[in-house]
């Protein structure tokens, strides 16, 4: 799943190839089901057959935003990098890299004397009337500012010994700036429409 490499001054935590490949081909098969199915459905259409093409429309209308969200794995999984530096930590985080919550994409170094706390939580949010539970990983900075690692999207990984490469990273930030992570309370979306559609991302104040 991930990989992390020592060198002169520095440790580096990032995705492993077999990660980068493996979320590629699933990105690349997710496209090419929804161009199937809307291929499909205009060569249906023309033959005259109405009702067979607006099910394959449909069909690669469900699968658009499944693929979209695939998309977003690729891209996390070959560029998010962390690195531990003397004095700072080096970060390449991309957009899209949660479940729920909206990020924007950062670039830069982030300084150990600049960071107010590490946290972690577990979020449970609602996608089409199922629970999904993650667990975020959180840099409080002393700005006030909230700086979203990234999550892990099978929490009970932890219960079973392992843990994720942004697992590993976040405890690593921890040992080295001597903040210690903070696990905090749970967190839950509000939900709406008979508990179809979640509200968006948990509110961080939740936890105050």
């Amino acid at each position: 799943m991930g990989q992390v490499m020592a060198k002169p001054e520095r440790i580096v935590f990032e995705y492993g190839y077999g990660a980068r490949i493996a979320s590629a081909f699933v990105a690349l098969l997710m496209w090419g089901l929804v161009l199937a199915s809307l291929s499909g459905a205009i060569y249906l259409l023309v033959q005259g057959s109405a009702l067979a093409a607006t099910i394959a429309c449909a069909i690669g209308l469900i699968l658009a935003p499944l693929a979209i969200n695939h998309q977003h794995v690729m891209r996390l999984k070959h560029q998010w990098h962390l690195s531990l530096r003397p004095g700072h930590v080096m970060l390449v985080l991309p957009a899209h890299r949660a479940a729920h919550h909206k990020t924007k994409s950062f670039e830069g170094e982030i300084s150990y004397r600049s960071i107010k706390g590490i946290s972690r939580r577990r979020e449970t949010h609602s996608v089409f009337g199922l629970k999904m539970s993650v667990m975020a990983y959180w840099l409080e900075l002393q700005d006030g500012r909230l700086m979203l690692l990234g999550e892990d999207r099978n929490p009970g990984a932890h219960e079973n010994g392992r843990k994720t490469i942004v697992a590993r990273a976040s405890e690593a930030v921890s040992r080295t700036s001597g903040l210690p992570l903070r696990r905090a309370e749970p967190a839950h979306t509000d939900r709406r429409f008979f508990g179809l559609i979640g509200s968006g991302a948990p509110a961080w104040t939740q936890d105050a």
